[in-house]
């Protein structure tokens, strides 16, 4: 699928897979252009489900969240296991907890714990 310098998006066992490919990296407001056009492009698809690897990523603020909020929102009618988060870090799981996300979205440990969830061949 696409590929930048900041972003990979993959297909793996039929899940459209979005990684953040600079380990420490911190979403920004300065990076948000890039990211939400990669994101809220054509790239992403319209039909799999979607996984936020966000393994290498320390911090994220309101703008990614918005990012994955219109991603998951194009999904949802999808069906069950259509947007997940994987990787997170404990600041980060804080930040979707405090805005209760995490109780709207699928969040995983893993990516292969993920994977196993949310693949159409599960």
């Amino acid at each position: 699928m696409s590929n930048s310098s900041l972003v990979r998006i993959e297909v793996i066992r039929g899940v459209t897979v979005v990684s953040i490919t600079k380990p420490g990296f911190s979403v920004t407001e300065d990076v948000m252009d890039q990211v939400s056009h990669l994101l809220l492009g054509d790239s992403l698809g319209d039909d799999s489900p979607v996984l936020m690897d966000l393994t290498n990523v320390e911090f994220f603020g309101s703008s990614f969240i918005e990012v994955m909020f219109r991603i998951w929102n194009k999904r949802k009618s999808k069906g069950e296991h259509a947007f997940g988060i994987c990787g997170l870090t404990v600041d980060c799981r804080q930040i979707l907890e405090v805005t209760n996300l995490t109780s709207v979205w699928d969040v995983y440990d893993t990516r292969e714990e993920a994977l196993k969830t949310m693949s159409p061949d599960a």
